[in-house]
């Protein structure tokens, strides 16, 4: 591996639809920083939050199921002290 992360189903479907994080913001209420956070898997987020941001990007149920399996690996990676892949 080259140590780059291929980017974020989240991340890719934003800049896909020519988001900016602060449009998904407004969008959801969720904070600017909290996204972009999460799109490189550093942080975590509810259902809640989740469906939101799914519904403002559109996601296909396919890129749903992607993003969540994305969001639980990095997850468990951080949990074991590895980075997130």
């Amino acid at each position: 591996m080259n140590g780059h992360r291929a980017p974020s189903t989240l991340r890719r479907a934003r800049l896909n639809q020519g988001y900016v994080l602060s449009d998904i913001e407004r969008q959801t209420g969720y904070a600017h920083n909290h996204l972009s956070e999460l799109e490189r898997g550093k942080n975590t987020i509810s259902v809640d939050r989740l469906a939101d941001v799914a519904g403002a990007l559109r996601l296909t149920d396919e890129e749903l199921g992607r993003a969540v399996r994305e969001i639980a690996q990095a997850n468990l990676a951080r949990k074991a002290g590895q980075p997130a892949v």
